[in-house]
C-alpha cells in the first residue's frame, strides 16, 4: 500500500515540477518578448501564441489544486499548444513540437496518472474500512 501512495505522490510532483519549469519558461519568454517589442505592430502569431500560454500557465495553476480537471486541461491545450508549434514553425517542426506543447502534455497524463492512482487508493482504503467492522 505505502509504495502505491508514493507511486501517486511521485507522479503528481513529477507532473507539477514539469508543469511549472514549462510554465515558468513560457511566460518569462513571453514577458520578455512583450518588454522587447514595444511599441511595434503586433502580429496574429504572436497573440495566439500569448493566449495559449496564458491558458497553459493557467492550468498549470489549476492542476496543483485540482488534479483531474487541471490534468485534462493541460493535455488539451497542451496538444493545441503542439499543433500550433508544428504549424507556425518554419523548419523543425518536431522540435518546435517538443518545446511548445509536449512538456505540458507530459504534465497532464501525470497529473492524471496521479489523480487516477490516488483514487485506486481511496477505494481499496474504502473497502478496507467496510470489510473490517462487517463480522
Amino acid at each position: 500500500m505505502m509504495g502505491k501512495i508514493k507511486t501517486s505522490r511521485r507522479l503528481r510532483w513529477s507532473a507539477r515540477i514539469i508543469g511549472i519549469a514549462a510554465a515558468t519558461l513560457w511566460f518569462t519568454t513571453l514577458l520578455l518578448s512583450t518588454i522587447a517589442e514595444w511599441g511595434t505592430p503586433i502580429m496574429l502569431e504572436g497573440i495566439i501564441l500569448s493566449i495559449f500560454v496564458i491558458i497553459n500557465v493557467a492550468s498549470v495553476i489549476v492542476s496543483w489544486c485540482f488534479s483531474k480537471t487541471g490534468g485534462i486541461l493541460l493535455i488539451v491545450f497542451g496538444v493545441a499548444f503542439c499543433i500550433f508549434g508544428y504549424i507556425s514553425a518554419g523548419r523543425n517542426h518536431y522540435f518546435a513540437v517538443l518545446i511548445s506543447g509536449f512538456p505540458f502534455l507530459i504534465a497532464g497524463i501525470l497529473h492524471i496518472l496521479g489523480w487516477y492512482k490516488s483514487r485506486a487508493i481511496k477505494k481499496t482504503l474504502q473497502f478496507n474500512k467496510n470489510n473490517i467492522y462487517k463480522k
